[in-house]
């Protein structure tokens, strides 16, 4: 009878290994990203290689996973909801990759282009309709009363970015679209940029906490 591995090398194989390795390869990113030196160029550059390989391999096998998850809900006829669910799944599936075999450019094909581009944006469109129509509601239920000189300032920029999207109001008032383009890339940008350095800083701190026992994660957590 094999013994069972004691808690601390479940931590170092499952939790403290794979936590080194993707602080150290972020790292080496961030630094590439500020600090340009040939050396570290073709590190970061081979490392984007085999990041690219490896997200295509986890690719293949999450939707090879996916498509037999689908098919054993269809064979196992469970709820109407669930079997219309993978059917729909698995038809659109069928045709994608019959459509996509049926001419020998495969995807690059003119009749499987003039196919998915359409629609790939329809589906585009009715996410992000969804989403934008929640987001604005659930804004205007929150937000309906000015009582802070943060909402006023929100009502105002989306006043502002709503008008700019008009093209009868820029066409009679020019400097809308001015306006608009001005938020967008000065305060909107910065403050998108500041919120994505301070998330990498943060995930850098924390993994660092992490390695040195500080901070645990969820693996570690499970293993108590």
């Amino acid at each position: 009878m094999t013994a069972k591995p004691s808690l601390m090398s479940k931590r170092l194989y499952q939790f403290q290994i794979p936590l080194f390795v993707v602080s150290f390869l972020t790292g080496i990113l961030i630094i590439q990203y500020f600090f340009s030196w040939k050396p570290l160029d073709d590190v970061a550059k081979g490392l984007n290689v085999w990041s690219s390989l490896v997200t295509g391999i986890t690719l293949l096998y999450a939707s090879f996973v996916l498509t037999l998850m689908n098919i054993r809900t269809v064979m196992r006829r469970r709820s109407f909801k669930e079997t219309f669910r993978s059917a729909s799944y698995l038809g659109f599936l069928v045709f994608m990759l019959a459509l996509g075999f049926s001419s020998p450019q495969l995807t690059s094909g003119t009749l499987f282009r003039g196919v998915y581009t359409p629609i790939t944006a329809l589906i585009g469109a009715c996410v992000w309709f969804n989403s934008e129509t929640g987001l604005i509601w659930a804004s205007i239920q929150r937000l309906s009363v000015i009582n802070s000189f943060d909402v006023a300032l929100l009502w105002i920029t989306a006043i502002l970015t709503a008008l700019r999207n008009l093209t009868a109001v820029t066409t009679v008032f020019p400097f809308m679209n001015d306006i608009g383009i001005w938020i967008y890339m000065v305060p909107d940008r910065t403050a998108r940029n500041a919120a994505t350095a301070a998330a990498a800083i943060g995930a850098v701190v924390l993994a660092l906490r992490a390695l040195i026992g500080k901070e645990p994660g969820l693996v570690e957590m499970e293993l108590k």
